[in-house]
């Protein structure tokens, strides 16, 4: 029965494939049914002139091979590169109309074109036969094949002992090009846009460039030296998109590919200045390397070549190379760069960069969720207080348990009360939590008339509402430790949730910038042993650099890496390099769009030594500024002391990066845990000198304002003083300041010796704009002026101003 069960069930799970195999070949023939005739066309159409432009350059490249001829004798690579081709899975049929097109274009004989065909038919055997039995070439069996076929063209030449001789070192060199140009397919095949080269690797590509400038060497076109414009155009290209080295060896390779027909180093010299011309002003316009070049085979062709031929036609193929490197698209340069290897440890050190910034932001987002946690379980720990019904029965059936339980008058209260004694101890309980405490005159009269323990059971009450008291009181503190706790853990989380998304951000090295400024800051006598220039964001650049100690405060780095950036550079840090006590690392970003003035008057109360006032002008960061004013409660050494102690917390919460809540209910929890009342009256400022946003926060304070040339603002706050009550809620007020704007902050004595508001304001009006420093005085010698210069209350003024930092 089971058995036919899943008989069934397998029948019907391959019906169901079978449908489904069905509908989808169905979809598949409705889908190529469905595509455009005209698409594929265009698609065959782009193959086919692909193929087209693909086999010309080949047949272009055997041409010049053929062309190819050491002293005009041996010819090194005539059938080899083919050869290399035709074993790396080219088309043998269009390859071999290739290299034959080739044959024929190059002063065609009957003896070349008959080994030529012998090459053809020879080598696309051996190709059929790996095709389809071996699979794949081995290098050796390479060298061997082209060995094995150059030994008929060895036998063709035996006739005369001098061109069998002749004819085996072609060989020989035609060998040596099959290994080369394997080496070479091999690594376009595997790594594609990416010739990261080894020193072999190098190597048999300089062969190859060798034999290609000693074929171009022997292709004359009249008077015009194809030569020199090829090899220049190549040289200059190359110096823009590879190593220096690798461009200066690239240069001697190629004039000593034309020394090898010639016998003259006049192209190894030539190659070899452009080369290092254009390395030398790699960095710089093309214009520069242009000129020199110019300027230098102008001056070979005066002292040092004493050339026959005119200079025009002398200078004329150089002339051209440098008109195409002028129009060479910046985008082309771009992307040869990414085939060679010219930036791979740049991008290297990117990665393991960006790599450990995200490992760090994840374990940083990790900590901040084990603090959140936390946070959460301290405030599930908090017990809260009994609610004062349920405090009262706890209390009620605490007398009644120590007062009634042993007393001989029980029974007989019992019968007579039994249901009133629990209502006459309730009411009492509802007189003492209201008065907090009972004496005999507030018990009733007939429970003093009938009961023998009063004294007892107003002692015991009394001694329950203390200790009820006391209770509270403690739980009361041990929830305030734990909710403040709590609060820290949840602040500690959101510092950490922050750090980790500014770790996340992926920086990119500007390597065009490092250079260009390492360039500039040589130019004034600064010699920075090493830059590295970040782009941390559209709007923030930050540049590290390594310069001499004596260097340390030279005002010119920052002038040449602003005017370099484009925007005002500041130095943010400076370190000590460890193992170069020489030397010190500077650390430049970015400067914010505005920076601020500030300036602050203070006046003693009459007759104190100390102002209880305190205030604080703090830069948080680059892009942030705080100015704070706490006024402290009373007057002299207690209230600085008590000012101190709030602005000092204030102070360290915000460069700690916690949030404006998370700050003000941590300070107020210290404040009130205090064994002291300690009250201050907070004015906070914090100003984005980005953007311009500022978040004032008033907490007790005083009125603010903002003034301008036109209007004046008032910034309000009605919570009372942090420090009184156990939760706070902050008054917070956030605006964008203009360069107009001027921030004015207040205590208590400056604003109450002027009496109405009105009046206050009416004097800012017409207060003239100045200096910050220059209003802070006039505010405060007016104030003191209202109370004849005896000030009955401390006072302090602040008065900041925005303005564009500009470089």
């Amino acid at each position: 029965m089971l058995n036919s069960s899943v008989k069934k069930i397998n029948t019907i799970k391959n019906s169901t494939k079978q449908q489904g195999q069905k509908n989808l070949s169905k979809v598949n023939t409705v889908k190529l049914v469905a595509k455009p005739k005209q698409k594929i066309c265009l698609n065959e159409k782009k193959e086919v002139a692909k193929t087209v432009v693909k086999y010309f350059l080949l047949t272009l490249l055997f041409y010049l091979l053929n062309n190819a001829k050491i002293l005009f004798t041996i010819r090194p690579c005539f059938y080899g590169v083919f050869l290399s081709f035709l074993f790396f899975g080219q088309n043998a049929f269009y390859l071999s109309l290739s290299y034959l097109l080739s044959v024929v274009l190059d002063n065609v004989s009957i003896f070349s074109l008959s080994f030529a065909v012998f090459v053809c038919i020879a080598g696309g055997i051996l190709s059929y036969i790996h095709k389809t039995k071996i699979k794949s070439f081995k290098t050796y069996l390479m060298v061997i094949y082209s060995f094995a076929i150059g030994l008929f063209y060895i036998v063709l030449n035996l006739s005369d002992l001098q061109r069998g001789y002749i004819a085996f070192v072609n060989v020989l060199f035609n060998t040596l090009c099959v290994l080369c140009s394997s080496v070479f397919l091999r690594i376009i095949k595997l790594r594609k846009l990416n010739l990261n080269l080894n020193v072999d690797e190098v190597v048999c590509c300089c062969v190859l460039i060798m034999f290609m400038l000693c074929g171009v060497q022997n292709i004359n076109y009249f008077a015009f030296d194809i030569t020199k414009f090829f090899g220049v155009s190549l040289v200059l290209f190359f110096s823009l998109v590879i190593p220096n080295s690798f461009a200066i060896i690239f240069a001697i390779v190629c004039g000593l590919g034309v020394m090898l027909v010639n016998s003259q180093m006049d192209y190894v010299v030539v190659f070899s200045l452009v080369a290092v011309l254009g390395n030398v002003f790699k960095n710089q316009h093309k214009i520069y390397v242009s000129l020199s070049v110019f300027i230098v085979e102008s001056l070979m062709y005066l002292f040092i070549l004493n050339s026959k031929i005119d200079f025009f036609i002398y200078i004329l193929p150089t002339f051209l190379s440098l008109i195409l490197f002028m129009f060479l698209p910046n985008t082309v340069v771009n992307k040869s760069k990414q085939i060679f290897y010219d930036k791979g440890k740049s991008d290297a050190l990117k990665s393991i960069l960006n790599q450990n910034k995200i490992e760090l932001s994840k374990k940083l987002l990790y900590t901040a969720e084990v603090f959140y946690e936390m946070n959460i379980n301290f405030r599930n720990m908090a017990k809260n207080n009994l609610d004062i019904k349920t405090s009262k029965t706890i209390v009620c059936n605490e007398i009644i348990k120590q007062n009634c339980q042993n007393c001989s008058n029980k029974i007989r209260c019992l019968k007579s009360f039994n249901t009133e004694i629990k209502d006459v101890f309730e009411k009492l309980i509802n007189v003492g939590f209201e008065k907090g405490k009972i004496t005999l005159v507030d018990l009733p009269a007939y429970l003093t008339n009938r009961c023998v323990k009063t004294s007892t059971i107003v002692n015991s009450f009394n001694k329950l509402l203390q200790e009820y008291k006391q209770y509270t009181k403690m739980l009361s503190n041990l929830d305030a430790s734990k909710l403040l706790i709590a609060d820290q853990f949840g602040g500690i989380s959101h510092v950490l949730s922050m750090l980790a998304k500014q770790a996340n951000e992926v920086t990119s090295q500007n390597e065009e910038l490092q250079q260009t400024i390492q360039q500039n800051l040589i130019y004034e006598n600064i010699l920075p042993s090493e830059i590295v220039c970040f782009e941390k964001d559209c709007q923030t650049t930050e540049v590290a650099l390594i310069v001499r100690n004596i260097d340390f405060d030279n005002s010119k780095i920052e002038n040449v890496l602003s005017k370099t950036c484009g925007y005002k550079m500041v130095l943010i840090n400076s370190a000590i390099v460890p193992n170069n006590p020489g030397f010190c690392c500077l650390f430049y970003s970015t400067a914010a769009t505005y920076d601020i003035a500030v300036g602050f008057a203070q006046a003693n109360k009459a007759g104190e030594d100390v102002c209880g006032d305190t205030y604080s002008i703090l830069r948080l960061s680059n892009n942030k500024f705080m100015l704070s004013l706490c006024d402290g409660m009373g007057h002299g050494k207690k209230a600085r002391n008590a000012s101190d102690l709030s602005i000092s917390l204030i102070e360290n919460f915000y460069k700690a990066g916690f949030d404006n809540q998370t700050i003000l209910t941590s300070v107020n929890s210290l404040l009130n845990m205090g064994r002291e009342d300690t009250f201050s009256a907070l004015d906070v400022s914090v100003i984005d000198l980005k953007s311009g946003e500022v978040d004032f926060i008033k907490q007790g304070a005083t009125v603010g304002f903002i003034k301008n040339s036109k209007e004046i603002n008032k910034i309000q706050s009605n919570s009372l003083p942090i420090g009184i009550l156990q939760k706070v809620s902050p008054k917070i007020t956030k605006t964008i300041l203009s360069t107009e704007d001027i921030v004015i902050m207040l205590s208590d004595g400056v604003v109450d010796a002027f009496g109405e508001e009105q009046n206050l304001i009416d004097y800012l009006t017409r207060l003239p704009l100045k200096t910050p420093q220059e209003m802070a005085n006039a505010i405060l010698n007016k104030a003191k002026s209202k109370q004849k210069n005896y000030p009955k209350d401390d006072m302090t003024v602040l008065v900041g101003k925005l303005f564009f930092n500009c470089a």
